[in-house]
Parts: structure tokens; sequence; C-alpha cells
């Protein structure tokens, strides 16, 4: 396209080699401000954002976020974000750190649905292209968007240990544990079987905490005298590693009620009764 005068004279052209530098340069130093907040709760979980101009990715920080519901919050610990300059852009996402949304899930008045999903966040959570700080967030912006967990939680292991007199179990996620423990079925996998009926929940014990991945929610099976005596009047039952088995069934529920997937497992880690 040519341009030209009003008598049709072309435009005289300017090669790069005789470049004109501007006149008059005005800086963005407008603050960029959010636009839309999404989250999902569902998975690994994902939060996205939306801005009123194009952002740095790698310049989130998810330490600046906080979750608010009223009297609760939640501060972020961190996140996983693209640092690929290719994918700035006016929306953000940000995949949580697993014990952020195990956090979040086990909080009953945090993000369980829209209306009690809320942020805040400083200046610096989020940059433009400028390195200009976004507006802060000092009044809770609700989501614009909402997914639920639909999840449904799995048994990824399971200890038996005679001597501290506890069943450990780990989850993928944190579980409602109210009527955990008469699901229970301690078995020998030849049709030797017993079913918990007096025993108690430690929600999370931290002696046992380095035994998993920080990937787990773990919920402990304090074995009463009645149960742990009962086991052991089973002779043909957890006398070994082979000998002991567990099964849950789908009564269990996560935190948003999906039914944990029914399972049978052998155990993971197994500690003999040494105790005279």
């Amino acid at each position: 396209m040519v341009i030209s005068d009003m008598n049709g004279n072309a435009l005289v052209a300017i090669g790069t080699s005789s470049a004109k530098a501007v006149s008059t340069f005005t800086a963005d130093t407008k603050a960029p401000t959010l636009t839309r907040f999404e989250v999902s709760m569902d998975g690994a979980g994902e939060f996205i954002f939306v801005f009123d101009e194009t952002m740095q990715t790698s310049k989130i920080d998810p330490t600046k976020i906080t979750f608010v519901n009223g009297a609760d919050s939640l501060k972020l610990s961190g996140g996983t974000f693209s640092t690929n300059q290719a994918e700035d852009s006016t929306m953000l996402k940000v995949i949580p750190v697993k014990s952020d949304l195990d956090r979040l899930k086990l909080n009953t008045n945090l993000a369980v649905s829209r209306v009690t999903t809320s942020i805040q966040f400083t200046e610096e959570a989020f940059s433009d292209m400028n390195n200009q700080f976004v507006n802060a967030l000092t009044v809770g912006r609700t989501a614009d968007n909402y997914v639920e967990d639909v999840t449904k939680p799995v048994l990824t292991s399971f200890i038996f240990d005679y001597d501290q007199s506890r069943i450990v179990l780990a989850f993928t996620e944190p579980i409602r544990d109210d009527v955990l423990v008469e699901t229970i079925i301690i078995h020998d996998g030849q049709g030797v079987s017993y079913q918990l009926i007096a025993s108690s929940i430690d929600q999370y014990d931290q002696t046992v905490q380095t035994t998993f991945s920080v990937d787990t929610e773990i919920v402990t099976v304090l074995l009463s005298s009645v149960d742990l005596n009962a086991i052991k009047q089973l002779t043909a039952l957890a006398f070994d590693p082979s000998s002991t088995v567990i099964s849950l069934d789908g009564t269990v529920n996560d935190m948003a009620g999906q039914s944990l997937a029914a399972v049978t497992r052998p155990v993971d880690q197994y500690a003999a009764d040494t105790v005279p």
C-alpha cells in the first residue's frame, strides 16, 4: 500500500539505513488489572487469571496470592506455571502445589463452590510486559467460573504396624474419615478376614509423614486392643506381609463427596509384633 498526499504524490520512502528516531516516546506506566478469575479443583487443579493487557508468564509469583472467604484464608506456597516467553498472554495459568490444593479441600469454607472461592493478591503477584506490577486485589474477588472436584480418591499405600498398634493409609487426596474405620477389612487373601469395630482415627500423624511422597494424604488408624487382639487370635491373619491385605469399599468419600474407588491392596510395609 502506497501512502500519498492529497495531490497523489507518493510519500518519500525511508529505508532501514536512514530510519528516523522517534521524537516523543511515552512508556507504558499503567498497571494491569485482573478482569477474570477461574478455578478448577479437579485433578491437579488449575487457576486461570485474565488481564486487560499482555502479561509475563515467567513473572508470576503464586506466593502473593491468598484464597479468602469470610474469616477463612489460605496463602499459596507456590505453583507451577510456564516460563516460556512465547506463552506471554492476557491469560495466565497456574497449577497449584499439591499440598495447597489439599489444604483448600480440607477447609470446608474455602473453594467448595464459586461463591466461596475468592482471591486477594499483592501487586508483586503479576507483571505486564513493561514490568509494571498488577493492581493489587485488597478485597476478595469471587471466581467467575468454578469447576468442582469430580475425581475419585485412590488408596496408594497401606502400612500395618503391630508394634505401634496402627494402620497407616495414604490417599491421593484428603478424605472424610467419619466412616472409614468400619469399612476396613483386613484379610489374608485366602478367606480369613476381620472387619474393624472399635478403632479410631488420627487424621494426620506427623511421625509417619516422611514415609510417603508429598502427593499423598495420610490417615492413621489407631488400633484398639479389641481389634488388635481379635486379629492376633486369627492366627492365619496378618502374621506376615503375605497374609496382610486390606479391602475398602466405596463408602468413604473425599472432601467433595466423590466416593473412594473400591480397592483390595496387599500391605506395602509390615512391622511384626515384637512386644513381649
